[in-house]
């Protein structure tokens, strides 16, 4: 059995790492690199993949790289029109043992005709530094509609 089945998660816990979640895709969605950039655990365990059909497999793994990815990203528009875009969270799984939150959702995003335009299964891996918490691992798998 789980430790959290014996121990939940408290709702407000929960809040707060999705809020750390959302944070992190509305900077990414206004094209506030800096803000993005402040989800984010400046460390050498920091990872980042992505599969999508268009995209292919893409592992990308340490902070440096990270960052230099999301920099040609945002400076180029790859953010797929991100900000033109609704999305929601559904279906999320939040576990918390520690400084440590495991979250695993799905995420869909929208035209603004309200057509779906992608549909994400995701997880997050964050700790908690210095009372907030941080993106430490993101995995994306993506399915575009």
């Amino acid at each position: 059995m789980p430790d959290d089945a014996r121990h939940p998660v408290p709702d407000t816990l929960k809040a707060e790492v999705l809020a750390a979640i959302v944070e992190e895709t509305n900077a990414f969605r206004a094209g506030d690199f800096d803000r993005w950039c402040g989800a984010w655990l400046h460390d050498a365990r920091t990872t980042e993949t992505y599969a999508s059909p268009e995209f292919g497999l893409n592992v990308i793994r340490g902070w440096d790289a990270v960052r230099v990815n999301m920099a040609r990203v945002f400076a180029n528009d790859l953010r797929c029109k991100a900000g033109e875009r609704g999305y929601d969270i559904r279906n999320a799984e939040i576990s918390v043992e520690g400084s440590t939150a495991w979250a695993v959702f799905d995420q869909r995003w929208w035209n603004p005709d309200g057509e779906t335009y992608e549909d994400n299964f995701e997880t997050r891996i964050l700790e908690r530094h210095d009372g907030a918490w941080k993106i430490v691992v993101s995995s994306v798998i993506s399915a575009r509609a």
